[in-house]
């Protein structure tokens, strides 16, 4: 009796198959077979198109690999669950590694078994097949948000602090509002950002009044309110670009944007204004921003924080600039990091952190940085170089 090993994967997408009904039919197929089912990889709720993002897969991997693995046969639906990845060569290099350590794939529903050429054959189109239904589903799903952010209607993601989601039918209609990790049941459906709750809406309406008639800084505006014990809205203490992020969101008067650097893949940027009922008038709103750009006059990030490279690391994948944190290990030390804010207050792309110092064996950045500023200042064409800028600084600023 062949052991063997199930890998089960469906996405978000509502018409897929789910985790309990691929089972149920790889159950089937394996007792047709007399297969012995010994170990299970999900990957549930995660897209197909990467290999590396998938911890189920990466595990089954890695067991094989280690030569862990007590199975000779992989069983999976078909190609689609096995991935979706844009080059249908990785799914094959995949697929050969397996091979090698003595493991191959058999898929339940699907003629690609065959052995040889036809069978080759065979899975090479399925994998193209599937590849393709995932770049046509992307364009589709990306042709819906834009047309639900012209709207004014969501296109995922977490409303700002003050807002919560309601859910629309097709004639417009409110139904409900959603709570935390809930998403809308049935497809043609909308959702909308609405006003939350009383009190938040006063927070948010006291943090622009604070900065613009009290003359309050980020730091001071996060002082007052810790010394008052307001939790922020991730349910911690305030600091200053969660203060920042508020001060600067255009939701708060009734915009709604996608594109740019808001969603990679769409390249059109769409700004729908009074998408939703707006919580700061626009006049207190467009003074906080006047307020912002007459003190950005001789500001410099490293100098005002105890983190040198703040707003001087950028991301590649998203744009947005790393922001220095600190946190306490297990042991109740404090150490300090940076982290791409594109993923800590937008979510937009795949969370990254950096040490600022050394810690054991692991070069901290700002470490690396001053290291390597001590080797340039000791080349005399660097210090020239650094004279010359210097003086025409000071130049600009008399």
């Amino acid at each position: 009796m062949d052991k063997v090993a199930f890998y089960l994967r469906c996405s978000t997408d509502l018409q897929e198959m789910s985790i309990p009904d691929q089972r149920k039919v790889l159950k089937k197929y394996c007792k047709g077979k007399a297969y012995k089912v010994i170990i299970e990889f999900v990957d549930e709720g995660i897209s197909g198109t990467t290999f590396e993002n998938r911890p189920g897969i990466m595990r089954l991997f890695q067991m094989v690999q280690s030569d862990l693995h007590d199975f000779n046969k992989i069983i999976i639906l078909n190609e689609s669950r096995f991935g979706r990845v844009p080059n249908t060569k990785e799914s094959f290099h995949y697929e050969y590694l397996l091979e090698k350590s003595g493991v191959i794939i058999e898929y339940a529903e699907s003629e690609s078994n065959l052995p040889g050429a036809p069978g080759l054959i065979m899975r090479a189109i399925k994998y193209e097949q599937a590849a393709e239904y995932s770049k046509q589903l992307s364009k589709d799903t990306i042709r819906g948000q834009m047309t639900a952010a012209s709207k004014g209607y969501s296109t995922g993601g977490f409303p700002p602090f003050g807002y919560i989601r309601r859910v629309y039918d097709e004639a417009g209609n409110p139904l409900h509002s959603l709570k935390a990790g809930e998403r809308k049941a049935i497809k043609s459906h909308w959702v909308r950002w609405v006003p939350g709750e009383e009190r938040d809406i006063d927070l948010v309406t006291r943090i622009f009044k604070l900065y613009v008639e009290g003359n309050k800084g980020f730091t001071a505006i996060c002082e007052i309110l810790n010394s008052e014990k307001i939790l922020s809205p991730n349910g911690g203490s305030w600091g200053v670009d969660t203060v920042r992020s508020i001060l600067i969101n255009r939701a708060y008067i009734g915009e709604r944007h996608y594109g740019g650097k808001w969603a990679k893949k769409a390249t059109e940027k769409i700004i729908c204004k009074n998408a939703h009922k707006p919580i700061v008038p626009i006049i207190l709103f467009d003074r906080a921003q006047k307020v912002r750009e007459s003190r950005k006059f001789g500001r410099c990030n490293g100098m005002r924080t105890e983190y040198l490279l703040s707003g001087k690391i950028i991301c590649k994948e998203c744009g947005y600039k790393f922001q220095g944190r600190k946190a306490k290990n297990n042991e109740g030390k404090i150490y300090h990091y940076y982290i791409d804010s594109g993923y800590k207050n937008y979510k937009v792309c795949k969370p990254l952190t950096i040490l600022k110092n050394t810690q054991h064996d692991i070069s901290g950045i700002e470490d690396f940085v001053i290291s390597a500023i001590e080797k340039m200042l000791n080349n005399k064409k660097y210090i020239d170089r650094f004279k010359t800028h210097l003086k025409d600084i000071l130049i600009n600023l008399e």
